[in-house]
């Protein structure tokens, strides 16, 4: 029995069979609310200035992935940047995500629906590929059972008013998840390398997990994320070719 269920029980005189018939109907729902997780994230622009390949910056420009338990696998894509978004369940970046965060718990990935809705332009260098990927891990490590704790778009913001994500998984201190880091051990660290071990350089990888201006560094236990405070007001303009 959940502690709060019987405070309550205790608080308001219900009796055993009351108690057990409110903890039924909690239990019930958030096992239908942990069905069905929908993540944000940003776009990112890498290479600023002299730090190439390590340095970059998250945008206001959100693909969101929601990944559901279903009966039977699929795949739905809209939005101005999908035309170009692979459709195939092998060549599909946030499927490979979900699998990767299944994976790391020692799973298969089990029969899923994946809706996407892609804002960020493909193939345009604003990080619209890792944000795939790392959508669909951190969606598939919420439907593990994974607890996540997120900041939302104003508060990940920061100093730089550019969006944001930040999301630290279970062992992920207060600490951490305030100063836009990734704690080492915790299942964002696990993104963060496997990200990286794919060829994405942490210039996009780092923004795209933890928002706002970022400095990957790679170190003997792998790659570390350092936030970077940057001018309030600063505004970006982004060109898109078309072609």
């Amino acid at each position: 029995m959940i502690p709060e269920v019987v405070q309550f029980g205790q608080k308001h005189g219900l009796a055993d069979a009351a108690q057990k018939e409110l903890q039924g109907l909690m239990s019930a729902s958030i096992t239908l609310t942990s069905k069905k997780v929908t993540i944000a994230v940003p776009a990112t622009v890498a290479n600023l200035g002299p730090g190439i390949d390590t340095c970059g910056l998250a945008m206001d420009i959100w693909d969101e992935i929601t990944v559901e338990y279903a009966a039977q696998f699929s795949l739905e894509m809209s939005g101005d940047g999908a035309r170009l978004v692979p459709r195939r369940k092998e060549e599909n970046l946030a499927v490979a995500g979900v699998e990767g965060a299944f994976s790391c718990r020692g799973r298969a990935m089990p029969a899923v629906r994946i809706s996407c809705v892609h804002r960020i332009p493909w193939g345009r260098g604003l990080g619209a590929e890792v944000a795939s990927f790392v959508g669909g891990f951190l969606a598939g490590s919420v439907l593990c059972g994974e607890e996540v704790a997120a900041l939302g778009k104003k508060e990940a913001e920061g100093d730089a008013g550019s969006g944001s994500l930040v999301a630290i998984l279970s062992s992920a201190t207060d600490d951490t998840a305030a100063h836009g880091g990734v704690q080492k051990g915790s299942n964002v660290d696990t993104l963060m390398q496997l990200a990286i071990s794919r060829g994405w350089t942490p210039g996009n990888v780092c923004p795209a997990i933890s928002g706002a201006l970022q400095i990957g560094v790679e170190t003997p236990s792998g790659f570390r994320s350092h936030r970077v405070p940057i001018p309030n007001g600063l505004v970006a303009v982004i060109f898109v070719p078309t072609s």
